[in-house]
C-alpha cells in the first residue's frame, strides 16, 4: 500500500470522526414567496412554516422587493406613501404578532431592487410568517394601478445550526465500565440520539474504556456525529516512608492493606504500620472512587530496635523505653493489660481486642513502670520505661 493511498485513508477516517448532514429548506423554501405580487393596499402574503420557529434564537431573512406602477403613471408615477411590514404569527396574516417593518418611504422603488436583511430572535414559537403591503397614495394617482412586488424572501441563517458537543467523565480504574459521556445538542428540538453501541439517550453511561460515536437528529431531519474517546483516571499510586521507630508510612487515601513478604497482614489497614518482624513490607491503597493502587516498592526491615515480646504470652510491646503512647501487639484475643508504678498502684486496665492497640501513657512521669498481662489464669509482667 503506497504512501498516497495511506494518506487518503487517513484524512477518510479523519472525516468520518465528525460529520454535518442537514435536509435543505427545511423551514422556509425559497420559492414561499417568490414573485408574489400585492395589488392592494392592505393585501397580505402568507407563508405556513415546516417548522415552528425556535424562542429567542437567531434567524436571518434576505427579503427583495420591488415596486410597480401602471397605466398612465407608469413613467412618472406621483409620491406616495409605501410601507411593507412583515409578521410572525400563528395564522395566516396574523398581524398580532412580532412584526418587522421593512421599508416606509416614498413610492415608487429604484430601478435597482431593494435588498434587506432582516435578523430577529422570536419571542414565541410562530409558525407563520406574512408580508403585508400598505399603500397611500397621493395626487394624480387615479388610473394608475400600483402593486409591491416580492421578488424573493429567504431564510439565509436559521437558529442555532443543529451542534453537539461531549462531556466526559473517565472511568474510575482502567478495569472498570463507570465512564460517562453527556451529549448537548443545539438546533431544532426534540432531539434523538444514538450512540455506536446501542444506547438512544443523550447520556453514555457503563462504558468501558474505548472510542464511542453518538449520532443526533434534530425535528427538522439534520444529522451530525461526534466522536470521542473515553478513558481513565489516574490510579493512586502507593509509595512508603521509613520513620523512626520502625514505623511505615504511606500515600494518603480511603483505605489501605500492608503486605509482609508478599503476605496481607491481619489488621493492618491504616496508613501507619509499625514492623513488628523483620522482612519486606509493601503496601496497597484504595481511593476515594474504588481505585486500587499497584503495590508500592517494597522495604526492608532488617534489624528492629524497641520491641520487647513477653514470652510465652504472645504479646509484643512497642516502643520500650516510650514517650507519649506505647502499642501493644497481641495474638490472643483473651488478654487483660495493666499498667502498675514500682508500688503496685494499677494505672491503666484493658481488655486488648484485637491484634493492634494503642495506650496514651502521656499523663505519667517519667520513670520505670510495670506492665501486667493476665491471660486466664496466667499472670506475665514486663518492665516499661516511660522517658519523655
Amino acid at each position: 500500500m503506497n504512501k498516497l493511498l495511506l494518506t487518503l485513508l487517513l484524512a477518510l477516517s479523519l472525516c468520518l470522526q465528525s460529520f454535518s448532514q442537514c435536509a435543505s429548506q427545511t423551514i422556509l423554501p425559497d420559492s414561499a414567496f417568490a414573485g408574489k405580487t400585492l395589488l392592494t393596499s392592505g393585501s397580505c402574503s402568507t407563508y405556513h412554516l415546516n417548522k415552528p420557529l425556535v424562542t429567542g434564537v437567531g434567524y436571518t431573512f434576505h427579503v427583495v422587493l420591488n415596486g410597480y406602477a401602471g397605466g398612465s403613471c407608469g413613467s412618472n408615477p406621483p409620491s406616495a406613501s409605501v410601507v411593507c411590514q412583515v409578521y410572525l404569527g400563528y395564522d395566516s396574516c396574523d398581524m398580532t404578532g412580532q412584526l418587522l417593518t421593512i421599508t416606509n418611504g416614498g413610492f415608487p422603488f429604484p430601478d435597482t431592487l431593494n435588498r434587506y436583511n432582516l435578523s430577529v430572535h422570536p419571542s414565541q414559537s410562530f409558525t407563520y410568517i406574512s408580508v403585508v403591503y400598505s399603500f397611500n397614495a397621493g395626487q394624480g394617482w387615479v388610473g394608475c394601478p400600483s402593486a409591491l412586488i416580492v421578488d424573493s424572501f429567504k431564510l439565509i441563517s436559521s437558529a442555532e445550526p443543529l451542534a453537539v458537543s461531549v462531556q466526559l467523565n473517565n472511568n474510575s480504574c482502567a478495569v472498570d465500565s463507570n465512564g460517562k459521556a453527556t451529549a448537548h445538542a443545539t438546533g431544532y428540538p426534540p432531539f434523538t440520539y444514538h450512540w455506536n453501541n446501542g444506547q438512544t439517550d443523550s447520556v453514555l453511561i457503563h462504558a468501558p474504556v474505548g472510542t464511542y460515536q453518538v449520532t443526533v437528529r434534530d425535528s427538522t431531519g439534520c444529522l451530525v456525529n461526534d466522536t470521542i474517546a473515553i478513558g481513565t483516571q489516574t490510579p493512586p499510586s502507593a509509595t512508603i516512608s521509613l520513620l523512626p521507630n520502625d514505623t511505615l508510612k504511606t500515600s494518603l487515601s480511603s483505605s489501605y492493606q500492608w503486605y509482609l513478604n508478599g503476605s496481607a497482614i491481619t489488621g493492618a489497614t491504616s496508613q501507619y504500620y509499625v514492623a513488628q518482624q523483620n522482612g519486606n513490607y509493601d503496601v496497597v491503597i484504595i481511593d476515594s472512587t474504588g481505585c486500587t493502587s499497584s503495590a508500592s516498592s517494597p522495604i526492608y526491615i532488617g534489624n528492629l530496635t524497641g520491641i520487647d515480646e513477653i514470652n510465652g504470652t504472645g504479646v509484643r510491646l512497642y516502643p520500650n523505653p516510650a514517650t507519649n503512647s506505647v502499642t501493644i501487639f497481641s495474638d490472643n484475643s483473651s488478654t487483660i493489660l495493666k499498667l502498675c508504678d514500682l508500688t503496685g498502684r494499677e494505672l491503666i486496665s484493658k481488655e486488648i481486642s484485637g491484634k493492634m492497640n494503642n495506650f496514651d501513657i502521656s499523663l505519667f512521669a517519667n520513670g520505670v513502670y510495670i506492665i501486667k498481662i493476665l491471660q486466664g489464669e496466667k499472670q506475665f509482667c514486663q518492665k516499661l520505661i516511660i522517658n519523655k
